[in-house]
């Protein structure tokens, strides 16, 4: 994935345990809005917050914006309105 400039980043749906084990790939990066556009329009028209699972994080989830800049492997939940 390094080459090919894109990485892979899982979905979680808000209340449940376990990601999704099927990865969006994106462009290296891409932010937190990126990834919402990919999903669906309503998720970056409605999109209020979003939290991100990351080994990179001092604190995981963290509670994030839009502008956020996703890394490979990293779990995203996306909350709307």
């Amino acid at each position: 994935f390094g080459m090919l400039d894109v990485m892979r980043v899982y979905t979680k749906e808000p209340n449940k345990k376990d990601s999704s084990p099927q990865p969006f790939t994106i462009r290296k990066g891409s932010t937190v809005f990126d990834l919402a556009k990919r999903i669906h329009s309503d998720f970056y028209t409605q999109f209020t917050y979003a939290k991100v699972w990351s080994k990179r994080l001092r604190f995981s989830p963290q509670k994030v914006g839009g502008s956020f800049a996703l890394e490979d492997g990293d779990t995203v939940e996306l909350h709307i309105r």
